[in-house]
């Protein structure tokens, strides 16, 4: 569930933040275009590279490593002085959103006994939504 609330904030955060971030680096609408796509780009390499990992190390050691990119993610992006910085940051924390994205549901269907299985792994995806509803409601106080 943590991790799809996670997920979820990590999609939609940037978007109240679009207007300071472009008035703080003085960004072009190509510039904010490319730090607020970085995240999805790192999505689509997340979920190839992490998926080969998961399989090779197991799905919990990748998950952790996630939550570790999560992390540095994180911090990186609230440290950021520069686009390229805010940029690369967003990108590490794309890469955690596209391996939680698949991986989450994969490995919550995998422990969880039968009966409960479909609930549990659609509470997951329950989770993604409500942080993606969260970001927006902590766009609109901020």
């Amino acid at each position: 569930m943590t991790g799809g609330i996670v997920c979820g904030l990590n999609i939609a955060g940037i978007s109240g933040a679009v207007s300071q971030i472009q008035s703080i680096f003085s960004l072009n609408d190509t510039g904010i275009g490319i730090v607020v796509s970085s995240l999805t780009i790192g999505c689509i390499i997340g979920s190839m590279i992490l998926g080969y990992s998961s399989e090779k190390y197991g799905r919990k050691k990748t998950l952790i490593l996630t939550s570790v990119l999560f992390t540095i993610s994180s911090i990186g992006s609230a440290l950021s002085t520069s686009p390229l910085s805010l940029i690369f940051y967003r990108f590490i924390g794309g890469i955690a959103v596209g391996t939680i994205s698949f991986l989450g549901p994969l490995y919550i269907s995998e422990i969880s006994p039968p009966k409960i299985r479909g609930k549990l792994v659609s509470l997951s995806q329950f989770a993604i939504v409500i942080g993606i509803l969260l970001a927006y409601i902590f766009d609109y106080f901020f």
